[in-house]
């Protein structure tokens, strides 16, 4: 088999993890070792990354719906250059929020 080592938890033997788990719910004296460790760290360290694409990419959907919103206003809006630099205004500020 051929694993691509770039990737964090391919190399891991994920058939030990699975065994291991089901093992400590039915028998609660059988203790950690190293391989489980690193599986549940690998565990954790993916929720957190999981985690952070969620909140990103909720702001994103969020920063869509209000694009979305101000180019329909521009359906209605007057036809001048001011009202044309508002909305392209609040375009810049719901794509890049100042700091």
């Amino acid at each position: 088999m051929n694993v691509d080592t770039r990737v964090p938890g391919m190399n891991l033997r994920w058939d030990f993890f699975v065994n291991a788990y089901d093992t400590h719910r039915y028998l609660p004296a059988a203790g950690l070792d190293g391989r489980e460790n690193r599986h549940i760290a690998y565990v954790r360290e993916f929720a957190g990354v999981v985690s952070v694409l969620q909140d990103k990419t909720n702001a994103v959907i969020e920063s869509f719906k209000e694009v979305n919103r101000i180019v329909e206003e521009l359906a209605t809006c007057p036809y001048t250059a001011e009202a044309f630099t508002d909305h392209l205004d609040k375009v810049q500020q719901a794509v890049c929020p100042p700091l």
